[in-house]
């Protein structure tokens, strides 16, 4: 997605949402249904807030997130 780089974050530089005007601007641009993007961003947005913020969480943890398999 071209807005990837229009990320909103908060000074602790955690991640809290997506620039909607430049990702609103981009999809004009483009000359998509802005309707439908705005929809779809909301969800693109929260699915991302999530994710980011999970592996941060992790990362301070210092776990990675992926899991083994025991082979007892």
């Amino acid at each position: 997605m071209a807005c990837l780089g229009q990320l909103r974050l908060a000074p602790s530089g955690l991640v809290v949402g997506i620039n909607m005007t430049a990702a609103l601007r981009i999809a004009e641009a483009r000359g998509l249904d802005l309707a439908v993007v705005s929809e779809l961003l909301q969800a693109a947005e929260n699915g991302l807030v999530e994710a980011m913020n999970d592996q941060e969480a992790r990362s301070a943890e210092g776990t990675t997130g992926t899991k083994t398999m025991d082979t007892d």
